[in-house]
């Protein structure tokens, strides 16, 4: 390994990245965990990971995409620092790095952006924080049935994973399909009582 190219690590997911950093790394752990959980923590800890190391191109990408609404400057200096990365990321990374950069780049374009979601989702279907995000755009622009096709999408790679029933139930109940949607959140709670998507679902 040459010397500041960073370890091969595994996040909470099973996706690999690279970072000489255990702080970065225990920062986006924690980003995970709060993203999962609403917590409001996730932003900052997104940005501790960023700041514990600028080279990790998984930390940077997740600071640019918490940035990117509110601040297109300093997403934009973040995307930069992820793009000076990506020779030594690895191909989750650039994966990665390719959907957000649709999201939150310069050219941003939210069908471009959902196209390579779906595309991320087809390589690496056990990120479910991309599914998470993923879902995220389409409740913002009003696409419920695209919501569950990423679901449905992953699903099978996915059986009796924590948090994943959850995000199916989300959009069944937003095109109505009822009792679909709490056999889903009932199956979520299940696995884990704290899933909040789940436990909206069944309210």
């Amino acid at each position: 390994m040459a010397e500041g190219e960073g370890e091969v690590r595994r996040d909470m997911w099973g996706q690999e990245y690279r970072t000489a950093s255990a702080d970065c790394a225990a920062a986006l752990d924690d980003y995970y965990a709060q993203t999962m959980a609403f917590g409001r923590g996730r932003g900052p800890a997104a940005l501790r990971a960023a700041a514990a190391d600028p080279a990790c191109a998984l930390a940077t990408l997740h600071a640019a995409h918490f940035v990117g609404p509110r601040d297109r400057a300093g997403a934009a200096a973040f995307l930069a620092a992820a793009a000076a990365s990506l020779g030594k990321a690895t191909e989750y990374e650039r994966a990665l790095f390719r959907a957000l950069s649709a999201l939150v780049g310069e050219d941003r374009d939210t069908e471009v952006a959902v196209d390579r979601h779906f595309q991320l989702l087809r390589e690496f279907p056990r990120d479910l924080m991309s599914l998470r995000r993923a879902q995220l755009i389409c409740f913002y622009v009003g696409r419920p049935d695209t919501s569950l096709e990423f679901v449905q999408q992953v699903l099978p790679e996915n059986q009796d994973r924590n948090y994943v029933y959850g995000m199916l139930a989300f959009p069944l109940l937003e095109l109505g399909r009822m009792d679909e949607a709490e056999i889903a959140a009932r199956k979520g709670l299940a696995i884990n009582k704290n899933d909040f998507w789940s436990q909206h679902n069944v309210c």
